[in-house]
């Protein structure tokens, strides 16, 4: 069976380091979760019996080349190819050149072409940083590692699950691993309870993970909250309008924050100035709309001689009545700012459907 390789994968920082890191596709390898004698025979002198450095018994070791990641497995969605950052790589390299004893890695026993190797389940920075020291120093690294249990697919992405929460998870990276256990066949409520995570939780991270990576880009650079993407998804009927307004509202996030830069504020956080965010009527106005109205009608009340508005007599057309000129200014002001609302949403959905129509014609033209 082939093996199919990924182009090179660069790690970089201010130095400018960069080596390869061969990525196997999931169908080049032959048998996983091997015996620990089918694994012996297939195995050479690059794995060590058990790692010399600690006392624990289930800890084993094994030199680089030993290790292998499976193209697409890592669930953590940071922009970088098979989930690896270059930041942490660079950071994990320093360490091993400087002999730190770093976490065992997780792996699993696999045949690739008739060779053992392991697969790595967790650890994919630490495996790169490991490449990274071996092509500086031109030595050879052992690393340190412990066997997985999992039995198939469906429990490795729970067991890499597991470990990645140390390492702050993204929702993404979340909605990525809840998404393969759903096509695992796993309900949505399995995942939960194993996860000790509601339901919504679990739709939310498979939601997230079938978003745009243009959209996905965004929420890693924080350019929007993935709770507001969610929230815009859900206020549109269509996929299409909602990722329309959800590029838009992301353009004026960013636009707004340029701004708030350029006027000297440093944390840029003027999200409410967005152009393309549709507005609603706020708390504060509502209040003082009902104040208002309430106030008036206490007043006409009063000037028609009852007790209150609801003892206006039934069978007259029209009243006459003055009110006050501040009291008819504070009523027009505030539906001067209903009207400013309402056509500022208009403008943004008028934007919604330009953008959403420009996209299906980009489509089509690249269909044809």
């Amino acid at each position: 069976m082939s093996v199919q390789e990924n182009n090179q994968i660069e790690m970089f920082d201010a130095k400018t380091v960069s080596t390869i890191m061969t990525a196997y596709d999931a169908m080049a390898i032959e048998e996983t979760g091997l015996s620990q004698a089918k694994f012996n025979k297939v195995a050479n002198e690059d794995c060590d019996p058990k790692d010399k450095n600690t006392s624990r018994k289930d800890i084993y070791t094994a030199k680089v080349a030993m290790f292998i990641v499976q193209a697409g497995f890592n669930v953590r969605d940071n922009g970088f190819k098979n989930g690896v950052d270059p930041k942490k790589a660079r950071r994990y390299a320093d360490l091993y050149k400087k002999g730190a004893q770093l976490p065992p890695l997780l792996v699993v026993r696999v045949i690739i072409k008739g060779k053992a190797y392991l697969k790595i389940i967790d650890g994919h920075n630490r495996y790169a940083g490991a490449l990274i020291a071996q092509k500086e120093t031109g030595k050879e690294f052992i690393l340190p590692y412990v066997e997985s249990t999992a039995k198939n697919e469906a429990e490795m992405v729970a067991e890499m699950l597991d470990c990645g929460d140390a390492l702050a998870l993204t929702h993404i990276d979340k909605g990525n691993g809840y998404k393969r256990l759903v096509n695992c066949g796993w309900e949505e409520s399995r995942i939960a309870q194993y996860f000790n995570v509601t339901v919504k939780e679990v739709k939310d991270g498979v939601r997230l993970s079938d978003l745009p990576e243009n959209i996905k880009q965004a929420i890693r650079e924080d350019q929007i909250a993935w709770t507001r993407v969610l929230k815009l998804r859900d206020s549109y009927l269509t996929k299409d309008e909602a990722e329309a307004a959800i590029e838009l509202e992301i353009e004026g996030n960013q636009k707004a924050n340029e701004e708030a830069l350029e006027r000297g504020d440093k944390k840029a956080r003027k999200r409410h100035n967005n152009e393309f965010r549709k507005k609603t009527v706020g708390k504060a106005l509502v209040g003082s709309m009902a104040g208002t109205i309430n106030e008036m009608s206490n007043h006409i009340a009063q000037e028609l001689g009852f007790d209150s508005i609801d003892a206006l007599p039934k069978d007259k057309e029209h009243v006459q009545v003055s009110i006050p000129v501040g009291l008819l200014q504070k009523l027009l002001g505030q539906s001067d700012e209903i009207t400013a609302l309402e056509e500022h949403n208009s403008k943004v959905e008028q934007a919604i459907a330009q953008r959403k129509a420009e996209k299906k014609a980009s489509q089509e033209q690249a269909s044809a």
